[in-house]
């Protein structure tokens, strides 16, 4: 296939649909394989995949009015380009009979599909005739779901925490593409210092509205083609798990261990408040990762302050008890604070991803609690809104000796606390601007 923008979004979606892949991984692998392509093919291509991925439902829902068969009996290859094509006719200024043209041109260069190009062309032709999309049906939380590209079953559940305005405004939020957070790496730079650098970068920084070492860049492109960035000055990091790394105390010298460390974020934030005489313990499932948080310590320069090894954070672990003064449990989670960043997710995850997910929550945590000494800390966190994964853990954690207790009084925040009681904070889209997040901070009694 050419290396055009859609044709690089055609053969993303399709690696995504057909694979399970991550769609920024899929994304990253297509552009680092098509070297030459330029700086505004590859805003394209990026803009196409997560757009198409972001407004699914509303794309399928409108092929749907045309099509001569249920969508879910169409090849993925022809069924992503249906939705490459009609993301154009409605969502962008694409002329219709460029997006139809380009897209069937696509479907031509498929090796198995050239056969399908006259039903494409046929589809988004009538599609093109279309003035907007076509009218929903259904009930409020229905309709919703649908123009928003969201599950049944998670806009319901928002919609009864929430009530229905409020939902509306999440499920928009969750569509709108992230805003970039950095986090400044004070061994190297002031935040100031780091805007003025930005600033000579031409990079536009303002500071972030909730995280006191975080900032919000405009303008950035291609962040790893920084100076600033190869020299280590900041990691990209979103406010929200910002907070996390802010919540406990941390004191030079403390042990501490990050039992879910990969992809390193939390990590290097937690190294950086050690300063040089102290240790973190990184820890995770997989190898691959692991190797990627050592390079990314390694350009922070905390690679001295970070040991790595592979262990599963559920199982028995190679250090005495009692032993760690802060323990990490950035835990494995259904994702769904992150939508804004991994729209597939949204279309992967069941029902019961929340319960299934907050047993093993619960398992690793049962776990950790053994390594940590009395009165030491332990974060809970997980960048999930769903009260199972978060809020609900409380009292199990109480049975264990966790004690929740307020964030590090030691930061000038406006922590997300929504109630004194219960001091955990939790992030949304639509509030804060940032991921959703539930954090806690927890004494072992």
């Amino acid at each position: 296939m050419s290396t055009t923008a859609r044709a690089l979004a055609l053969q993303t979606l399709i690696r995504v649909e057909r694979t399970d892949a991550f769609l920024n991984l899929a994304l990253d692998a297509a552009l680092k394989s098509s070297p030459g392509v330029s700086q505004p093919d590859r805003a394209l291509a990026t803009e196409l995949v997560y757009g198409v991925t972001r407004h699914q439902r509303a794309l399928d829902n409108a092929i749907a009015v045309h099509a001569s068969r249920p969508l879910e009996r169409l090849d993925p290859e022809v069924r992503a380009a249906l939705r490459l094509g009609a993301y154009q006719l409605f969502f962008m200024r694409t002329k219709p009979h460029a997006a139809v043209h380009e897209t069937v041109e696509l479907v031509k260069e498929l090796p198995r599909h050239r056969h399908a190009a006259g039903f494409v062309n046929a589809l988004l032709r009538a599609l093109a005739r279309m003035v907007c999309l076509p009218e929903l049906k259904g009930t409020e939380v229905e309709k919703l779901a649908i123009a928003h590209s969201q599950p049944n079953w998670l806009v319901e559940r928002w919609e009864r925490r929430f009530g229905i305005e409020e939902t509306a405004l999440l499920c928009a939020a969750q569509n709108e593409p992230p805003k970039i957070d950095i986090r400044f790496n004070p061994a190297r730079v002031s935040r100031q210092a780091l805007i003025e650098r930005l600033a000579e970068e031409g990079v536009d920084a303002r500071a972030t509205a909730l995280s006191p070492v975080g900032l919000t860049l405009e303008g950035c492109g291609h962040l790893a083609e920084l100076k600033s960035f190869a020299e280590g000055l900041f990691q990209v990091q979103d406010e929200a798990a910002q907070l996390v790394g802010l919540l406990p105390c941390v004191e030079p010298g403390m042990r501490v261990l990050d039992a879910c460390a990969a992809p390193g974020g939390k990590t290097c934030h937690l190294a950086e408040r050690l300063g040089e005489s102290g240790t973190v313990h990184a820890l995770d499932l997989h190898a691959h990762r692991l190797r990627r948080l050592s390079q990314e310590a390694r350009r922070l320069e905390l690679n001295r302050r970070i040991e790595c090894a592979t262990a599963d954070a559920s199982a028995p672990l190679p250090f005495e008890e009692a032993s760690f003064d802060l323990i990490l449990a950035d835990l494995p989670c259904t994702g769904l604070g992150t939508l804004r960043r991994h729209p597939e997710i949204r279309h992967r995850r069941p029902e019961s991803a929340p319960a299934r997910m907050a047993q093993l929550q619960i398992a690793i945590v049962q776990n950790l609690a053994r390594y940590l000494r009395p009165g030491g800390q332990l974060v809970y966190a997980v960048c999930s809104m769903e009260p199972e994964e978060g809020s609900d853990h409380l009292a199990a954690l109480a049975d264990m000796g966790l004690e929740l207790v307020p964030p590090d009084s030691a930061h000038p925040i406006d922590w997300p606390i929504e109630n004194a009681a219960r001091p955990f904070i939790a992030t949304y889209p639509h509030r804060h601007g940032c991921d959703g997040f539930f954090g806690a901070r927890l004494i072992r009694r």
